[in-house]
């Protein structure tokens, strides 16, 4: 800042120090962060120990499940998850039919897959309010996961 001149100070950085963002924009910006963060650390203290699951695929997945009202998504997908993505900006004032074709190729994982489940947990933790990420929170704490020797001893109780 030492070496800008006066000018650069004056006519471009200072105007924004009078534009506040509002009060509701800054808390959910920092819900979503907060979320996405305790969500990614959750997951991948959750399966650390298998090398051959990929903590993210499980994230993404139950964040998936989570949006669906934990319905199968073979089954299609529930009008409140379609009623949350039309919340993007994307489909204001388009019809239903047109979101819903949307929510399927995205969460199905049709189109690029560069960075295709980073880009569906993040748009799906962001088209929810504050209030749905804290239950999104809640909803990760309570699914029940089995290690690997106890989905064994499951398997071999089931073949008795």
């Amino acid at each position: 800042m030492e070496n800008l001149p006066i000018e650069i100070i004056r006519e471009h950085i200072i105007p924004f120090t009078y534009c506040p963002q509002p009060k509701e924009l800054l808390e959910d910006i920092v819900s979503f962060y907060n979320t996405r963060e305790y969500l990614i650390n959750t997951y991948n203290k959750r399966w650390r120990e298998l090398e051959d699951e990929d903590p993210l695929e499980w994230l993404e997945n139950d964040i998936i499940r989570y949006l669906n009202e934990d319905k199968a998504t073979m089954w299609g997908f529930v009008d409140s998850c379609v009623s949350k993505f039309s919340r993007l900006f994307l489909f204001i004032n388009q019809k239903n039919v047109i979101v819903k074709r949307f929510v399927y190729s995205f969460l199905s994982g049709m189109g690029p897959s560069n960075n295709k489940i980073m880009r569906i947990i993040n748009c799906s933790i962001g088209i929810l309010t504050v209030f749905e990420r804290e239950r999104l929170n809640h909803f990760s704490n309570t699914l029940d996961y089995y290690n690997d020797q106890q989905a064994l001893n499951l398997l071999n109780a089931a073949q008795l």
